[in-house]
C-alpha cells in the first residue's frame, strides 16, 4: 500500500512538466511560465483599454499579447499533432488581436471590442485544453 502511494505521489507531481490532462504526451518541460503570467495579466486590461477608446494603452497590451502568441505558436508547433490546435488557437487570436487593433485606429470600437473578446476567448480555449491541471 505504501508504494502505491508514493507512485501516486510521483505521478502527480510529473504533471507540471509532463502534459496536460487532455494531452499527457505534450511535454511542457521548457514552457515558459513568466510569458504566461503576462499574458495573463495582460489580456485581463486588453478588452477593457480596447472598450474604452484607449489606443495607447491597447496598443501596449497588444505588443506584449502579440509576441506572446507567436511565442505560443513557434512553441506548439514543434509539440506534433496532438498540440495542433494549440498552433491554430495561437494563429486565430493573433488575427483576432490585429483585426481588434486595426478597428480600434479606424475608431470602430463595437468591431474593435468583438476583436478583442475573441481575443480572450482564444486564451480560455487554449487553457481549458492545454494548461496542466495543477496549474489552473
Amino acid at each position: 500500500m505504501r508504494w502505491k502511494t508514493v507512485a501516486v505521489i510521483l505521478s502527480v507531481a510529473a504533471v507540471p512538466a509532463f502534459g496536460t490532462a487532455l494531452h499527457p504526451e505534450i511535454d511542457l518541460a521548457k514552457f515558459d511560465d513568466q510569458l504566461m503570467r503576462d499574458l495573463d495579466r495582460t489580456i485581463k486590461y486588453f478588452e477593457p483599454d480596447v472598450t474604452a477608446g484607449n489606443v495607447e494603452g491597447a496598443t501596449d497590451d497588444a505588443a506584449t499579447l502579440q509576441e506572446g502568441l507567436k511565442w505560443l505558436e513557434d512553441y506548439f508547433v514543434n509539440k506534433g499533432p496532438s498540440a495542433e490546435h494549440a498552433v491554430e488557437i495561437a494563429r486565430s487570436s493573433q488575427a483576432s488581436l490585429a483585426a481588434a487593433m486595426k478597428s480600434l485606429n479606424g475608431h470602430d470600437l463595437q468591431m474593435a471590442a468583438a476583436s478583442a473578446r475573441e481575443v480572450s476567448q482564444g486564451c480560455r480555449s487554449c487553457h481549458q485544453e492545454y494548461r496542466p491541471e495543477k496549474a489552473r
